[in-house]
């Protein structure tokens, strides 16, 4: 029963919730605890990010793939923003308060 293991982890009520992305999101390296069941966010976002694109999941459980588009979303918006804080720490990037 791996795909119901795999929906009861990423279909969880906590991920409706906002701090859940808060933390996602802007810790340096999350970790997910659920119960004594400790998970790294750098393996389970490979797992997502290959589950999503392999389209493995979406032909064998259809409800998993739902699942999967919301927490693809979650690994792209980490991604974009540690682009964003990376590009704005070289200095090359800078607002321009003087220019409309």
């Amino acid at each position: 029963m791996l795909f119901d293991d795999l929906i009861a982890l990423l279909d969880n009520v906590w991920l409706t919730r906002m701090w859940t992305y808060q933390e996602i999101l802007l810790a340096s390296n999350p970790i997910l605890v659920l119960g004594n069941t400790h998970l790294q966010w750098s393996m389970l976002e490979r797992a997502i990010i290959f589950l999503q694109y392999s389209g493995v999941c979406g032909r064998l459980q259809p409800r998993l793939n739902r699942v999967l588009e919301a927490w693809t979303e979650l690994v792209l918006s980490r991604d974009r923003l540690h682009a964003f804080q990376a590009a704005s720490s070289d200095n090359s990037v800078r607002p321009r308060f003087s220019s409309p």
